[in-house]
């Protein structure tokens, strides 16, 4: 998930992997759900890395969002529906563009070779929580807490109180 904050309402981009009735799902991921992760609820033990970023690396990383959303819609995704790397393939695509002309995010460098811990021995459908959870260790000076994000955040992306 990319939100955006500044003037106006913040702008929010989502991809991933999702259940609804039943049906496996690669494609934005729908408000309610997203708007879970952006509340003050989740487990202490959930993969959350949240950086702020500059908003050139913001628009490198929204464009690669907005690719998969795209391909997810017209459907021609990377890989097989079922395939894990529709998730893992644009969250390293993403953590890796934010680096691009100077970011100073750490980068865990999945290669998938027998040398590389996460892509050589994490299951698929469990590497997109430990790629997070590398990258969060990799950059907790950088992580921005749970209090400060709720302060700037949630209340800009909470839907208006309703007129009377």
């Amino acid at each position: 998930m990319l939100i955006k904050t500044g003037e106006g309402k913040p702008e929010v981009e989502t991809f991933g992997l999702f259940y609804h009735n039943g049906a496996r799902i690669n494609g934005p991921i729908p408000d309610d759900l997203y708007q879970q992760f952006t509340s003050d609820s989740l487990a202490a033990d959930d993969a959350v890395l949240r950086v702020q970023v500059s908003s050139q690396a913001f628009d490198r990383a929204r464009k690669i969002i907005r690719n998969w959303q795209q391909r997810a819609r017209e459907g021609t995704l990377l890989f097989p529906a079922y395939s894990y790397l529709n998730v893992i393939v644009p969250m390293k695509d993403v953590a890796e563009s934010l680096n691009e002309c100077g970011g100073n995010l750490h980068i865990y460098q999945l290669t998938w070779m027998v040398d590389d811990e996460l892509g050589a021995n994490v299951p698929q459908w469990e590497l997109a929580f430990a790629y997070v959870k590398r990258l969060r260790q990799m950059n907790e000076p950088s992580h921005i807490s749970r209090a400060k994000f709720q302060q700037n955040i949630t209340s800009r992306l909470a839907p208006p109180p309703p007129k009377n």
